[in-house]
């Protein structure tokens, strides 16, 4: 399947940071790990979907890959998680706390967790897994030693996030399967980068949230 490409740059889907006891009832895997485990959510389209369709029939491997951008005009955590030609992206600040608690939760456990809430054209509201992970030294020493956001003002956020995400369709359309591939650009709306955004006037956002809270089953 082919799939169009979004270049909508100001236009984000919003992910967040939650703990794992929010599914165990509705899903069994989410019973496997501690209740206060975190996980990773992310909003899909009904383009995302289709494609997760795909990758999930094609029964390829599952990985999740981290990196930092520093070629934004702040430090920018991006996290991909990949199956098959669908890829889900967290952009997230560097420096926020829940952010590398999260990674140290998940580097003890040698696996994370992620779960996509899904549009109304799907048969269910969300899918849960997890997924090894591990996060190499390199990256690790980037962490900052002090856990505070490391976008300098309100504008910094924006700016970064919208750099980050244009770089990310920038590699997809230097692919050569570029038109079979699939991305969901999602913000992990973590406190330090909420309360940036409360501090910028609603008529000077370029980021728009894009998040429905769903029913989980």
């Amino acid at each position: 399947m082919k799939y169009e490409p979004d270049d909508n740059s100001g236009v984000f889907s919003v992910g967040q940071v939650v703990e794992a006891k929010m599914f165990q009832e509705g899903f069994p895997i989410a019973r496997s790990v501690p209740a206060d485990f975190p996980v990773f959510t992310a909003s899909l389209e009904n383009l995302d979907y289709l494609a997760l369709v795909d990758a999930v029939n094609a029964d390829g491997l599952v990985s999740l890959t981290a990196q930092m951008m520093n070629d934004t005009s702040s430090e920018v955590f991006h996290l991909t998680l990949t199956s098959g030609a669908f890829r889900v992206h967290w952009l997230c600040d560097a420096g926020a706390r829940e952010l590398w608690s999260a990674l140290e939760v998940w580097k003890a456990a040698n696996e994370c967790a992620f779960a996509l809430m899904l549009p109304g054209s799907a048969p269910y509201d969300c899918l849960f897994s997890k997924v090894e992970f591990a996060i190499s030294a390199e990256l690790e020493e980037l962490r900052p030693n002090n856990l505070e956001s490391t976008m300098t003002s309100d504008s910094d956020l924006v700016r970064a996030m919208v750099e980050a995400r244009s770089e990310v369709i920038r590699m997809r359309k230097r692919s050569e399967t570029a038109s079979n591939q699939r991305d969901s650009i999602n913000v992990l709306m973590t406190s330090s980068i909420a309360q940036q955004m409360r501090n910028t006037p609603s008529n000077e956002r370029t980021i728009a949230a894009n998040y429905v809270a769903k029913t989980l089953h």
